[in-house]
Formats: C-alpha cells, sequence, structure tokens
C-alpha cells in the first residue's frame, strides 16, 4: 500500500491547501506581472519560473487545442488560466502530476535548492489574487426579455399573495368584497 503523498512544505494541520488540493489561480507580485500558480500551505507556487526551466514540456502541454498564435507561448506565463483550461482533462492530469512530484518530500528539485526555492515560493499574505478567467460572451440576464418576463409575473403573484393575505386579515370572503368596504371606508375599521 502507498503511503500518503507528504510535502517538504510545512503545510498547517487546518490549511485548504495541502499536496492533495492544490488550487490554479492567477496571482500577481507587486512588481511583477499577473501569472498562473498553485496555492500549497501558506505560498504560492509560481508556475511560470517552472515552465521556463522545462518542467511542462510534456505532449500534453502542445495539444491542438491552442491556436496557432498560441503554439509556443508558454500557458503558466499567461494573465488567466484560459489557455490553460483550452488543453483538457490530460494537461491539467499532467499539471497536478508534475506539481504534486516536485512538492513531494522524496523530490529533491526544489527540496534541496534554496535559490529555486526563493524564485517559485511567494507568501500568500505578499500576492494579490486576480480573477482566473476571460468570460467571453457575456450576457446579462437582466436585460433579456425572458428575465424582464419572469420578473414581471413574480411580481404579480406577490401582488396576488398580499392582497389574498388582506382578506384573510380583514375577514372578508374575496378581494371584491375588499375593494367595496375600501370604497365604504370600512376596511381600516375591520383590521
Amino acid at each position: 500500500m502507498d503511503s500518503p503523498l507528504r510535502s517538504f512544505i510545512e503545510v498547517p494541520r487546518d490549511s485548504h491547501f495541502p499536496i492533495q488540493n492544490l488550487p490554479f489561480g492567477i496571482f500577481q507580485l507587486k512588481e511583477g506581472k499577473p501569472r498562473v500558480g498553485v496555492a500549497i500551505g501558506e505560498f504560492v507556487l509560481d508556475l511560470s519560473v517552472l515552465e521556463e526551466l522545462g518542467h511542462f514540456r510534456s505532449s500534453e502541454f502542445q495539444e491542438p487545442a491552442l491556436s496557432a498564435s498560441r503554439t509556443g507561448r508558454h500557458v503558466f506565463s499567461e494573465d488567466s488560466l484560459n489557455t490553460f483550461l483550452a488543453l483538457g482533462r490530460p494537461a491539467w492530469r499532467k499539471a497536478r502530476e508534475v506539481i504534486q512530484h516536485l512538492l513531494s518530500a522524496e523530490t529533491p528539485t526544489l527540496r534541496d535548492d534554496a535559490k529555486l526555492r526563493a524564485r517559485v515560493f511567494h507568501a500568500q499574505k505578499d500576492v494579490v489574487m486576480k480573477l482566473p478567467a476571460r468570460i467571453g460572451n457575456y450576457t446579462d440576464l437582466s436585460r433579456t426579455r425572458q428575465f424582464s418576463c419572469h420578473q414581471r409575473h413574480r411580481r404579480a403573484a406577490t401582488k396576488r399573495t398580499d392582497q389574498a393575505t388582506r382578506c384573510i386579515r380583514t375577514g372578508l370572503r374575496s378581494e371584491q368584497e375588499l375593494r367595496l368596504r375600501i370604497g365604504n371606508g370600512v376596511s381600516n375599521r375591520a383590521r
């Protein structure tokens, strides 16, 4: 039976970001540009540096899903996850596998290289997190005709419920009887 995966990075027991849960995101240092990183414990691992060093050269990162204009570009140096997401599940799995291997307590690549660790690890408190993806063709549903009709029906139903509640409160049998009483000035006494 395999032993549980352990990282050489000290991760607090109550952390949401152990080696088994590595969320991708876009971060920015004060003096840098936005790029892709992964949270691990209290740190962000800079994937653009690891990519520069050749850790993400496998075929999963060279998929034809990338347009001709994007081929050869660095996926993890982008300011959104869109290009990485476009590569699909095989690239996502391979990226997680590479990252977990590099963070493993048994792998010396990062563990034993203090200079490299200084380049790739940033304290979460020292970075600003950015929106992870650019969303194209967004439609504001509150501006569509269908949503507008739904809102109109909802308001009408609420109004009918309010009218029925007033009838019940005043002891009247119908909205018509309520209107007659309001017309005669009786409604306020009935309450």
